[in-house]
């Protein structure tokens, strides 16, 4: 990560004929990439370092041109524990003091990509109580002036079988949460041998404020599991990558996708999803995403959009690194208005994609059952015709006929067949609907607290020149 244009790389250096090791650093100039320092040791050699990580800073904030480094020791039979040290970009004199917790298996150590408006960092990792290399995820806080908090860390998520935590750069503006920069942390949990979810906290004020399941196991998603969580915060909002994992075929295929979340709402913040599928069709797998935006190297600059870098496996045993750019929803200037629902299912590409990606639906306004709603639905065709569909029941039907897109609703099947949209020519439309009378086959019908709708829009589209149709990526909503 980075201080202004300079960055510094963290590795870990074994001595595997003495079983120990050391952590050490390289600074690099953020626009070039020329190196400019050799290696330095920021950790003593001695006991074994692993897993190391790094925060950036901003010349603006207290912690002033330092980075805080993160790793976990290795203390034989007495488990592992986290270390911290503070790194100034001239290495000159002594670094800060080492701090560590307790002598307990604690591991897999993750800090925010840059500092919070005080100056200090929040540092996430696994307490691993039985040595599986699973635990409980914790957290504590590094204050500008190095080291961790007094006191013991705070617990983000209890239980034994959790993995992979991941940290996102606190988000500086406004939120219904009030003083203090909230972080967003994502971890994954083992459900089973195979089996995997990802989980998504918000940490305000050193406490976990909620905590809320990344994605409900639809029955389309029922085969899939969420793993290697990546977080990002760009400002405006956060982005989640993570690796997709699916047994839907002989071969097990991994994707990455993002997950991107929008504002804050009460003490939630994943009120908004969009799941796009960002890997490349011909891996076998792909693996361990990292995340960042230009807010997250202390830029403070806002933007909607941050880059994801992964590893694609292939058949052959080739591996490559490949990236995409994942954007986040829109910001709006309403505070009442913030997008309310959760994207689910999936999308096929239409006639104006440029990759992987169709279009996709969200809600705005409020959860309540009676005051309408906003359904936005972007990255269609230009100047396509379509109307909205909605249901209690999900499903998933493939390239229904006359369409090459993806049917997610099932059952009774509204449509709002009377009121034809025409997207704009950047591919976006908007329609309000009204709870308390949505379309039934059978007549409208109101929406009551405690129910679950779905959101789907069907859109003219083209193949080749030829007349066809398609759907977006539905959202879908609980009524309170």
């Amino acid at each position: 990560t980075r201080f202004n244009d300079t960055l510094l790389v963290v590795a870990d250096f074994v001595f595997p004929s003495a079983g120990n090791g050391r952590i050490i650093g390289r600074f690099f100039n953020g626009s070039t990439l020329a190196a400019l320092t050799g290696d330095r040791n920021i950790s003593d050699v001695g006991l074994r370092k692993r897993e190391p990580d790094v925060g950036g800073t901003s010349s603006l904030l207290p912690s002033g041109t330092s980075f805080c480094v993160v790793w976990s020791t290795d203390l034989g039979a007495a488990g592992r524990r986290i270390n911290s040290r503070l790194v100034d970009i001239s290495f000159s004199g002594p670094i800060a003091e080492v701090q560590g917790l307790s002598a307990v298996s604690d591991r897999e150590p993750d800090i925010s990509n840059s500092a919070d408006s005080s100056g200090g960092w929040m540092i996430t990792f696994v307490r691993d109580g039985n040595g599986d290399g699973r635990g409980s995820i914790q957290g504590k806080y590094a204050p500008a002036g190095g080291g961790f908090n007094s006191g013991p860390p705070f617990e983000i998520a209890s239980g034994i079988n959790f993995r992979k935590p991941s940290v996102s750069t606190a988000s500086r503006i406004a939120t219904p949460l009030g003083a203090g920069d909230p972080f967003y942390v994502a971890y994954q949990e083992s459900l089973g041998p195979s089996e995997f979810e990802v989980y998504t906290t918000i940490v305000h004020q050193g406490q976990a404020m909620n905590s809320l399941m990344l994605k409900d196991q639809e029955v389309v998603s029922v085969q899939k599991q969420q793993i290697e969580p990546a977080m990002a915060c760009t400002g405006l909002g956060f982005l989640l990558a993570f690796g997709n994992f699916g047994v839907l075929s002989a071969t097990a295929q991994t994707m990455t996708s993002g997950g991107i979340t929008d504002n804050l709402a009460g003490s939630f913040m994943c009120f908004a999803e969009r799941d796009e599928r960002i890997s490349q069709p011909t891996a076998v797998n792909s693996r361990f995403s990292r995340m960042a935006s230009r807010y997250d190297s202390n830029a403070l600059t806002a933007s909607s959009r941050a880059a994801v870098i992964h590893e694609l496996w292939r058949a052959d045993g080739t591996v490559s690194i490949a990236g995409a750019i994942v954007e986040s929803l829109p910001s709006n200037a309403d505070p009442s208005d913030v997008p309310m629902s959760f994207q689910f299912c999936s999308t096929n590409p239409n006639s104006a994609s440029t990759d992987e990606r169709g279009s996709w639906t969200w809600m705005s306004g409020t959860q309540d059952a009676v005051s309408p709603k906003t359904i936005y639905c972007r990255d269609m065709p230009p100047a396509s015709l379509g109307y909205l569909l909605t249901s209690r029941s999900f499903g998933f039907i493939t390239a229904p006929p006359g369409s090459q897109g993806l049917l997610c609703l099932n059952g009774s099947i509204g449509r709002y067949a009377g009121s034809v949209l025409i997207s704009s020519l950047d591919g976006s439309l908007a329609f309000e609907v009204d709870p308390t009378s949505l379309p039934q086959p059978l007549g409208s019908q109101a929406a009551l607290p405690g129910e679950t709708w779905a959101f789907q829009f069907w859109h003219r589209d083209f193949n080749g020149g030829v007349s066809t149709s398609n759907f977006s990526m539905p959202c879908r909503v609980t009524m309170q």
